[in-house]
C-alpha cells in the first residue's frame, strides 16, 4: 500500500496507519495544525503523501536525537517536542511543495 507514497493522497485512517499512530493521535495532529489536509470532500479529509512522508521522517529524527543544549530529548516538555517536530516538518513540507 505504501510502495508509491509520493503519488497518492491518504485518508485520515491511512495517514494514521502510515505514521504508525492511533486515529485519535492523528486527529490531534490535525487539530494542532501539524497535519494539514490538502482537500476536504464532505467530512473526509485527504492528506498529501509528500507532506506525510516529511512529517514521518521529522518525527523519526526528533525521537532519535538529543537536544543541542545538552538535555536529552526525553527531558523536553511535550510542547517543546511538538514545536521541534513541527519546525522540521514545516521546512520539509515547504521543500516538498517546491519539488512538486
Amino acid at each position: 500500500m505504501f510502495g508509491e507514497v509520493n503519488a497518492a493522497e491518504f485518508s485520515a485512517l491511512d495517514a494514521a496507519e502510515y505514521l504508525e499512530v492511533s486515529i485519535p493521535t492523528f486527529r490531534r495532529f490535525v487539530q494542532g495544525g501539524k497535519a494539514v489536509p490538502t482537500r476536504v470532500v464532505g467530512r473526509n479529509q485527504c492528506f498529501a503523501a509528500a507532506a506525510l512522508k516529511a512529517f514521518k521522517r521529522a518525527r523519526q529524527e526528533v525521537r532519535g536525537s538529543g537536544d543541542a543544549a545538552g538535555k536529552s530529548y526525553r527531558a523536553l516538555t511535550i510542547k517543546e517536542k511538538a514545536d521541534k517536530a513541527w519546525a522540521k516538518v514545516s521546512s520539509r513540507a515547504r521543500a516538498a511543495e517546491d519539488v512538486l
